[in-house]
């Protein structure tokens, strides 16, 4: 804790006029004013940390609705992907053998 009459005190007996002591010790004073958080400081740093792990909470819960519905979206272009691969084979392996029947019979 800052003892501002002690201070004051041990500049008068280096040598100081009481009115230079005295201003010495405001302008120590204002700096460490401007310096130390007050509790309403930390209130609000306290209350701003809670407001921010809200919204981390509703950011991870919005992150993971999105990730299952992409995985959800991805399982039906990969269903999607699956069917028209095995109609093209399909269509590939009966052009195929209408072709090779035709070049048979010829």
């Amino acid at each position: 804790m800052f003892n501002a009459l002690k201070y004051i005190k041990n500049l008068e007996a280096v040598g100081f006029p009481r009115d230079q002591a005295e201003a010495q010790v405001q302008l120590v004073f204002d700096a460490i004013e401007e310096e130390v958080a007050t509790k309403s400081d930390i209130a609000e740093v306290k209350s701003d940390i809670a407001v921010l792990r809200t919204d981390i909470a509703v950011l991870r819960s919005d992150l993971s609705t999105a990730e299952a519905k992409l995985r959800g979206e991805i399982s039906e272009f990969k269903t999607e992907i699956i069917f028209k691969l095995g109609a093209l084979a399909v269509t590939c392996t009966t052009a195929a053998t209408a072709i090779l029947g035709f070049l048979i019979k010829f």
